[in-house]
């Protein structure tokens, strides 16, 4: 997908897929609860997430949603500084 905030840059799934099925199903079945809005928010947000720079070369952005029932979520996504690529990796309840 492709994000506002990160000015059109494509953000990629790969890791998030194998992320999600370290989970058990319980877990695994809350965070997909989830993903629509995730995947909009990424796609249209263009408020400042929550950064914070690790020293590995890599940026955590968190992002803040609401589903239209009212319900937090949070959504991650790991920069890499040197590379710029962009990995979707989490969505969970707030």
């Amino acid at each position: 997908m492709r994000s506002a905030y990160f000015e059109k840059r494509k953000v990629f799934f790969d890791l998030f897929w194998k992320h999600l099925y370290q989970k058990s199903f319980k877990e695994r079945s809350k965070r997909l609860k989830f993903i629509r809005c995730a995947v909009e928010l990424v796609e249209k947000s263009r408020n400042d997430p929550d950064s914070i720079e690790e020293k590995r070369g890599e940026i955590w952005h968190r992002f803040g949603g609401l589903t239209k029932s009212g319900e937090l979520f949070y959504v991650q996504v790991k920069e890499d500084k040197k590379t710029r690529r962009l990995d979707f990796m989490s969505v969970f309840p707030g």
